[in-house]
């Protein structure tokens, strides 16, 4: 009887991002000494950045560093006050291959302790370093799992609350990543080499409770038993005295809380991730029908908004989110349309052919209408274009869907009372003149980077089958013609790829702005 052989697939080779490789060579062929010193269990999706690569590096070589990171491509980010510690810096790097952001939090010392605070700093650097080693999956450099278990352990002693130093937690909860994270460090440890490190390095008593857990796992009980067995050593390393450390937590768990409670209150978020220190951006998307767009805008927010503070805003007057102002006129707009059976108050300026004749006083209330839908407009816009110069003056990354403009009237979201400019009612000739003035005031505030999506008419009209074809050509034109200044970068994109390509080509330009 034959037996059926099946040959084993062979296993995939796991290839960490280009971008984190670059600097990890970097470092090593400058002599720089680092190591990934923590949450190696976890190394692999760090590497292929799903999650922070925490690098620490020898202080001295400061210098050096700082040009392996330029090298590399890493730009440096601010954290809020909530989130940054002195000895710790945070970069954004871009692998340009995938369109991955990679977060790197490169430590000059070993900074730890509550949540919040980070109240201590270990002055164990150098020992680590020391006792690093090569991890042959991905070629990082990482800490030694012995003294990365006594630090994990100490970094949860160190962060227990007051009230559960006390006993009132629920003593038996401990958080299921720090327990597989244990584990995983557990199974690769010597125990004499991690009973000598910790003896030497914190005493006999701490090594003892240390032991302890190693041997039967740890709970809050034992983790109140460290942080006991600790005390003699973390006195010294202690940053703040007692009462000044719990009012700065206090304070950012404030800040951090309330912040919260304001974005589910107002729909408006503070700033709570990073900034840039070079100085934020205005970015516009434009684009015609079937351009893809709004789908490229969102992607590219969501895409910054993993670490980076973005302020997203819409430009344009069609489908997007409205201002209070405008939203009595837009709802008078749709009641009046489903009574006719058709949009007859519009916001274009093209003009019907009943006000091409003579106007009569029949035409006063369309022409009024109009009036206060362009002032709406106006309105909306100049309150958003102040919202996107005080974020890029506080050093956030403003993405714009669509940008006013004052060179194409009626199309290209421009003004969109252009055609009374020769009317023979000297009211309505105001009225386009007073519009006209106020997008070239738009205009004065221009954006860093122009990004546009460009698609050939017949590419729009199937992706947008409700707009005739003309129309379309002349929307697709629009895009080509609008023009900015010499201190606006615009970079093309062909649209007419697959969206993925199109993201690439995307992100690429938006990291070279940042």
């Amino acid at each position: 009887m034959s037996t059926l052989q099946l040959e084993a697939a062979p296993a995939q080779t796991f290839v960490p991002l280009e971008v984190v490789m670059r600097l990890c060579r970097g470092l090593q062929e400058a002599g720089v000494e680092y190591c990934h010193w923590k949450s190696n269990e976890h190394l692999r999706p760090a590497a292929l950045g799903e999650t922070d690569l925490d690098l620490l590096v020898d202080r001295a070589a400061a210098v050096q560093v700082a040009q392996v990171l330029s090298d590399a491509g890493y730009k440096q980010m601010t954290a809020v006050s909530a989130r940054a510690y002195v000895g710790i810096e945070d970069y954004l790097g871009f692998d340009r291959s995938t369109g991955k952001l990679v977060h790197l939090h490169l430590h000059h010392r070993l900074v730890l302790g509550e949540k919040f605070l980070k109240g201590y700093r270990l002055p164990w650097e150098a020992r680590l370093l020391a006792g690093r080693q090569l991890d042959n999956d991905t070629g990082i450099y990482v800490s030694a799992p012995e003294m990365e278990l006594m630090i994990l352990l100490m970094r949860a002693a160190l962060k227990l609350r007051r009230r559960e130093k006390l006993g009132l937690g629920r003593s038996g909860s401990i958080d299921a990543d720090f327990i597989r994270e244990f584990r995983w460090l557990a199974d690769r440890v010597d125990s004499a080499v991690f009973q000598a490190r910790a003896t030497e390095l914190l005493g006999p008593p701490a090594a003892s409770v240390l032991g302890a857990i190693v041997a039967g796992g740890p709970d809050r009980t034992s983790l109140r038993q460290l942080r006991q067995a600790i005390r003699g050593s973390t006195e010294a390393w202690r940053t703040y005295p007692v009462i000044e450390a719990t009012r700065r937590r206090w304070l950012r768990e404030w800040n951090a809380r309330s912040a919260r409670l304001w974005s589910r209150l107002t729909g408006r978020r503070r700033v709570s991730r990073f900034q840039n220190p070079r100085g934020g951006v205005i970015i516009a998307f434009l684009g015609a029908d079937g351009s893809g767009k709004s789908t490229v805008t969102q992607a590219i927010t969501s895409w910054l908004s993993w670490r980076i503070e973005v302020v997203p805003l819409y430009l344009g007057f069609g489908d997007g989110p409205i201002s209070v102002a405008r939203k009595p006129l837009q709802a008078l707009k749709s009641i009046y349309a489903r009574r006719r059976g058709s949009p007859n108050l519009p916001a274009s300026a093209e003009a019907s052919p009943r006000e091409a004749r003579t106007p009569s006083v029949r035409d006063v209330p369309k022409a009024v209408w109009r009036i206060l839908w362009s002032w709406s407009v106006v309105r909306e816009k100049r309150a958003r274009i102040r919202q996107a110069q005080r974020g890029r003056n506080l050093g956030l990354t403003v993405i714009c869907d669509r940008y006013p403009q004052a060179q194409i009237m009626a199309l290209g979201d421009g003004p969109l009372l252009s055609h009374w400019e020769g009317h023979p009612w000297g009211w309505l000739r105001a009225a386009a003149r007073w519009e006209l003035e106020a997008y070239r005031r738009l205009e004065t505030v221009a954006p860093d980077l122009v990004i546009k999506l460009h698609v050939t008419p017949e590419v729009s009209a199937r992706r947008k089958r409700d707009v005739s074809l003309d129309s379309l050509a002349r929307r697709v034109e629009v895009v080509r013609q609008v023009q900015f200044g010499q201190d606006t970068r615009v970079a093309q994109v062909d649209a007419t790829q697959s969206l993925e390509q199109v993201l690439l080509d995307t992100k690429r330009i938006v990291w070279e702005a940042l």
